[in-house]
């Protein structure tokens, strides 16, 4: 599909990150559009002309925004894939769309990912929330030692459900073409045995054996990279024992500065800092 498709031809070229530039190069103006009005729509049914929303979206749409059949807005698949579409229908709660353009964003040359300590709910709600208005692609959560929760075997799934569900709605709210993929909670062990798929691998420190952040993301900007993680602790941080774990893993130790962030401050900071550097 070309980048931009109005029926099966347009002109190319859209930013990979926010929703404004979108009324512009779709041929719309914000009066247009009804305001706020951005839906998800799943990649299965991306290619389809006419879309029958889920419940949970029809609801949001018919009884938040208070959309109405002629009525156009945004969707997204969370892939990449932007558009407009106009509100066909609203029957029994059901609402139908009829898409009227799409535009396909090409992903980051360097997607980023956390891997991020589990802390109390509130503080991992925020940290999934705001990154993924930053962009992470990938959010690993992780158990450790010092972790004042940790994350039963039986309820991991669930986790993870309620995770989505926060990335979907900070996702609806900041304009992203993209919805990071959430894994279920992991031991850090586990991860650090695993099949990582990171080029570069960051860990935030406390220690004497640090380097700045701006230092060690030049010298991975000096290789051929196409992703990178930023690993970040507990309320408790690292133990001795899982410190050194993670840099016999070859993980990069780096200073945020001389102030001791919490968690999720320490999350928020690193990947801003990533996205700047990045993207």
């Amino acid at each position: 599909m070309s980048n931009v498709e109005k029926g099966t031809n347009g002109p190319a070229g859209a930013s990979s990150f926010g929703h404004s530039d979108i009324h512009s190069s779709l041929g719309f103006g914000h009066s247009s559009l009804k305001s706020h009005a951005r839906c998800f729509i799943p990649p299965s049914d991306w290619s389809r002309n006419d879309v029958t929303l889920d419940e949970h979206e029809s609801h949001h749409l018919l009884h938040v925004l208070r959309v109405k059949p002629g009525d156009k807005v945004e969707v997204f698949n969370g892939e990449g894939g932007t558009g407009i579409a106009a509100v066909e229908s609203a029957v029994r709660g059901a609402v139908m769309v009829r898409f009227l353009e799409r535009v396909e964003r090409k992903r980051p040359a360097v997607r980023f990912a956390l891997i991020q300590a589990v802390p109390r709910e509130q503080k991992m709600d925020l940290i999934i929330q705001k990154a993924t208005e930053l962009g992470a692609a990938v959010i690993l959560p992780v158990t450790t030692e010092h972790a004042v929760v940790h994350v039963k075997a039986d309820r991991r799934e669930g986790k993870r459900e309620r995770w989505e569900k926060i990335a979907l709605n900070a996702a609806k709210q900041c304009g992203t073409a993209w919805l990071p993929r959430i894994a279920p909670a992991q031991t850090l062990s586990a991860f650090l045995a695993g099949e990582r798929r990171i080029d570069a691998l960051l860990v935030c420190a406390l220690d004497e054996k640090t380097v700045p952040i701006r230092d060690a993301i030049q010298s991975i900007k000096a290789r051929s990279i196409s992703s990178v993680g930023v690993l970040v602790g507990p309320e408790g941080d690292f133990s001795a024992a899982e410190m050194e774990a993670i840099r016999a893993a070859g993980a990069i130790s780096v200073s945020l500065g001389d102030s001791v962030l919490r968690t999720e401050t320490a999350a928020i900071y690193a990947l801003g800092v990533l996205r700047y550097e990045f993207l």
